[in-house]
Protein backbone atom coordinates (compact mmCIF):
# COMPACT_ATOMS: atom_id res chain seq x y z
CA UNK A 1 0.00 0.00 0.00
CA UNK A 2 2.78 2.65 0.73
CA UNK A 3 4.59 2.37 -2.51
CA UNK A 4 1.60 4.05 -4.19
CA UNK A 5 2.41 7.97 -4.16
CA UNK A 6 -1.05 9.03 -4.17
CA UNK A 7 -1.78 6.67 -1.43
CA UNK A 8 1.11 7.53 1.01
CA UNK A 9 -0.05 11.42 -0.08
CA UNK A 10 -3.27 10.72 0.93
CA UNK A 11 -2.50 9.07 3.95
CA UNK A 12 0.05 11.75 5.22
CA UNK A 13 -2.61 14.67 4.19
CA UNK A 14 -4.93 12.78 6.63
CA UNK A 15 -2.50 13.21 9.34
CA UNK A 16 -1.55 16.47 8.99
CA UNK A 17 -5.24 17.53 9.40
CA UNK A 18 -5.95 15.26 12.35
CA UNK A 19 -3.05 17.15 14.38
CA UNK A 20 -4.49 20.58 13.13
CA UNK A 21 -1.49 21.23 10.34
CA UNK A 22 -3.85 23.34 7.05
CA UNK A 23 -3.40 22.33 3.55
CA UNK A 24 -6.47 20.39 1.85
CA UNK A 25 -8.41 21.98 -0.69
CA UNK A 26 -11.01 24.86 0.83
CA UNK A 27 -15.05 24.91 -0.08
CA UNK A 28 -15.38 28.51 0.83
CA UNK A 29 -18.80 30.09 -0.35
CA UNK A 30 -21.94 30.48 1.75
CA UNK A 31 -22.33 30.84 5.22
CA UNK A 32 -19.33 30.23 7.02
CA UNK A 33 -19.98 26.87 9.58
CA UNK A 34 -17.37 24.92 11.58
CA UNK A 35 -14.72 23.55 9.63
CA UNK A 36 -15.60 20.06 8.85
CA UNK A 37 -12.54 17.43 7.09
CA UNK A 38 -13.86 14.73 4.91
CA UNK A 39 -12.68 12.17 2.45
CA UNK A 40 -13.36 12.42 -1.36
CA UNK A 41 -14.46 8.87 -3.08
CA UNK A 42 -15.83 8.47 -6.30
CA UNK A 43 -18.29 5.92 -7.21
CA UNK A 44 -19.10 6.11 -10.87
CA UNK A 45 -19.23 9.38 -11.91
CA UNK A 46 -20.19 10.50 -8.59
CA UNK A 47 -17.78 12.53 -5.95
CA UNK A 48 -18.72 10.82 -2.18
CA UNK A 49 -17.32 11.80 0.84
CA UNK A 50 -16.85 10.80 4.69
CA UNK A 51 -15.50 12.57 7.18
CA UNK A 52 -12.02 11.59 8.13
CA UNK A 53 -12.99 11.51 11.74
CA UNK A 54 -14.46 8.11 10.71
CA UNK A 55 -11.82 6.83 8.67
CA UNK A 56 -9.57 4.49 10.02
CA UNK A 57 -7.37 3.48 6.75
CA UNK A 58 -6.80 3.55 3.12
CA UNK A 59 -6.40 0.22 1.46
CA UNK A 60 -5.03 -1.25 -1.82
CA UNK A 61 -8.05 -3.69 -3.10
CA UNK A 62 -6.96 -6.74 -1.44
CA UNK A 63 -8.24 -10.39 -1.51
CA UNK A 64 -11.76 -10.96 -0.83
CA UNK A 65 -12.96 -13.97 0.93
CA UNK A 66 -16.69 -14.92 -0.05
CA UNK A 67 -19.60 -15.03 2.32
CA UNK A 68 -22.28 -17.53 1.78
CA UNK A 69 -25.71 -15.83 2.10
CA UNK A 70 -24.33 -12.29 2.50
CA UNK A 71 -26.28 -9.86 1.16
CA UNK A 72 -25.59 -8.93 -2.67
CA UNK A 73 -23.53 -5.70 -1.69
CA UNK A 74 -21.28 -7.54 1.05
CA UNK A 75 -18.91 -8.43 -0.94
CA UNK A 76 -16.74 -10.76 1.58
CA UNK A 77 -13.90 -10.41 3.70
CA UNK A 78 -10.51 -9.61 4.11
CA UNK A 79 -8.13 -9.32 6.18
CA UNK A 80 -6.27 -5.36 6.92
CA UNK A 81 -3.46 -5.68 9.07
CA UNK A 82 -4.34 -8.60 11.12
CA UNK A 83 -8.00 -8.01 11.35
CA UNK A 84 -10.83 -9.36 9.46
CA UNK A 85 -13.29 -6.65 7.95
CA UNK A 86 -16.16 -7.04 5.62
CA UNK A 87 -15.60 -6.04 2.60
CA UNK A 88 -18.46 -3.58 1.59
CA UNK A 89 -19.63 -2.37 -2.44
CA UNK A 90 -20.21 1.34 -1.95
CA UNK A 91 -21.86 1.19 -5.10
CA UNK A 92 -24.62 -1.62 -4.12
CA UNK A 93 -25.92 0.80 -0.98
CA UNK A 94 -25.59 3.63 -2.95
CA UNK A 95 -27.56 2.11 -5.90
CA UNK A 96 -24.72 3.02 -8.74
CA UNK A 97 -24.46 0.56 -11.11
CA UNK A 98 -21.86 -2.37 -10.14
CA UNK A 99 -21.59 -3.58 -13.94
CA UNK A 100 -19.09 -1.05 -14.80
CA UNK A 101 -17.14 -1.09 -11.59
CA UNK A 102 -13.65 -0.64 -12.13
CA UNK A 103 -12.75 -3.81 -10.08
CA UNK A 104 -14.90 -6.31 -12.03
CA UNK A 105 -12.83 -9.05 -12.84
CA UNK A 106 -14.34 -10.04 -15.55
CA UNK A 107 -12.79 -6.94 -17.47
CA UNK A 108 -15.68 -5.62 -18.34
CA UNK A 109 -16.02 -2.78 -15.62
CA UNK A 110 -14.74 0.90 -16.86
CA UNK A 111 -11.03 0.05 -15.25
CA UNK A 112 -9.51 1.08 -18.51
CA UNK A 113 -10.11 4.48 -16.65
CA UNK A 114 -6.19 5.94 -15.86
CA UNK A 115 -7.96 7.65 -12.68
CA UNK A 116 -9.53 4.22 -11.79
CA UNK A 117 -7.94 2.74 -8.60
CA UNK A 118 -10.32 0.83 -6.35
CA UNK A 119 -9.35 1.33 -3.21
CA UNK A 120 -11.12 0.11 0.08
CA UNK A 121 -11.79 3.06 2.77
CA UNK A 122 -12.12 1.70 6.33
CA UNK A 123 -14.73 3.25 8.57
CA UNK A 124 -15.47 2.59 11.91
CA UNK A 125 -18.61 3.26 13.86
CA UNK A 126 -18.29 2.83 17.80
CA UNK A 127 -16.34 -0.61 17.93
CA UNK A 128 -18.03 -1.79 14.12
CA UNK A 129 -15.81 -1.65 11.24
CA UNK A 130 -16.03 -1.95 7.58
CA UNK A 131 -14.46 -1.35 4.85
CA UNK A 132 -16.11 0.08 1.50
CA UNK A 133 -14.65 -0.78 -1.80
CA UNK A 134 -14.99 2.58 -3.76
CA UNK A 135 -13.54 3.46 -7.56
CA UNK A 136 -10.99 6.11 -6.36
CA UNK A 137 -10.01 8.08 -3.97
CA UNK A 138 -9.60 11.59 -4.84
CA UNK A 139 -7.99 14.05 -1.62
CA UNK A 140 -9.53 15.55 1.57
CA UNK A 141 -11.55 18.50 1.06
CA UNK A 142 -11.82 21.35 4.25
CA UNK A 143 -15.58 22.14 4.22
CA UNK A 144 -16.45 25.40 5.78
CA UNK A 145 -20.02 25.93 4.08
CA UNK A 146 -23.26 24.42 5.36
CA UNK A 147 -24.66 21.07 3.00
CA UNK A 148 -27.86 21.46 0.60
CA UNK A 149 -30.14 18.78 1.41
CA UNK A 150 -28.79 15.90 -1.19
CA UNK A 151 -30.92 15.63 -4.60
CA UNK A 152 -32.98 12.27 -4.74
CA UNK A 153 -34.58 9.77 -2.49
CA UNK A 154 -33.61 8.09 0.41
CA UNK A 155 -31.38 4.88 -0.61
CA UNK A 156 -33.75 2.05 0.82
CA UNK A 157 -35.91 4.31 3.08
CA UNK A 158 -32.66 5.45 5.00
CA UNK A 159 -31.18 8.73 5.03
CA UNK A 160 -27.50 7.78 3.99
CA UNK A 161 -26.96 10.94 1.89
CA UNK A 162 -26.47 13.77 4.87
CA UNK A 163 -26.13 16.56 2.24
CA UNK A 164 -24.14 17.87 -0.69
CA UNK A 165 -21.87 21.33 -1.16
CA UNK A 166 -20.35 22.84 -4.53
CA UNK A 167 -16.66 22.36 -4.90
CA UNK A 168 -15.85 24.52 -8.19
CA UNK A 169 -18.28 22.46 -10.78
CA UNK A 170 -18.33 19.18 -8.74
CA UNK A 171 -20.93 18.38 -6.65
CA UNK A 172 -19.73 16.55 -3.54
CA UNK A 173 -22.13 14.16 -1.74
CA UNK A 174 -21.34 13.64 1.93
CA UNK A 175 -22.19 10.69 3.54
CA UNK A 176 -23.90 9.40 6.56
CA UNK A 177 -21.83 6.95 8.52
CA UNK A 178 -24.59 6.06 11.30
CA UNK A 179 -27.10 5.48 8.70
CA UNK A 180 -24.70 3.26 6.28
CA UNK A 181 -23.94 1.11 9.59
CA UNK A 182 -27.35 0.94 10.33
CA UNK A 183 -28.11 -0.47 6.56
CA UNK A 184 -25.42 -3.11 7.46
CA UNK A 185 -26.57 -4.18 10.38
CA UNK A 186 -30.53 -4.81 9.58
CA UNK A 187 -29.43 -6.64 6.42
Amino acid sequence: MMNDPNVTALLDEMNRLQTGEAGAATATTGPVVPLRRVLGMRCGAELYGIDIESITEISKLTPVTYVPGAPSYILGVTSLRGQIVPVVNLRGILGVDSESAPWKKDGTGSGASAQAKPRIVVVHHGDVVAGFLVDAVTEVYDLRTALEPALGAATAGLPIKEGQVMLGDRVLILLHVPSLFARLVES
